[in-house]
């Protein structure tokens, strides 16, 4: 019962840091070519974690309509 209360709030959450996290390694990726190199490995671990944490969203949100499915198809099959 946890999952259809709260677990799309913590999924779109996964998904909107995801969503904020690679627009800004990006643009410290970009800031970091600009000064030389300098700090530009610290913005690389935001952008993959952004990308992970939308990929991560995606899977759950996928997870959650395979469920959904299954039981569909269960329950029209058990009439």
């Amino acid at each position: 019962m946890f999952w259809p209360m709260y677990g799309g709030f913590y999924t779109a959450a996964l998904f909107l840091c995801g969503l904020v996290a690679v627009p800004a390694g990006q643009a410290g990726r970009r800031r970091g070519k600009k000064l030389g190199g300098r700090d530009r490995g610290l913005a690389l671990p935001a952008l993959l974690n952004g990308w992970l944490f939308m990929l991560g969203a995606l899977v759950l949100v996928l997870a959650w309509a395979g469920l959904v499915a299954g039981l569909g198809v269960l329950v029209d099959s058990a009439n």
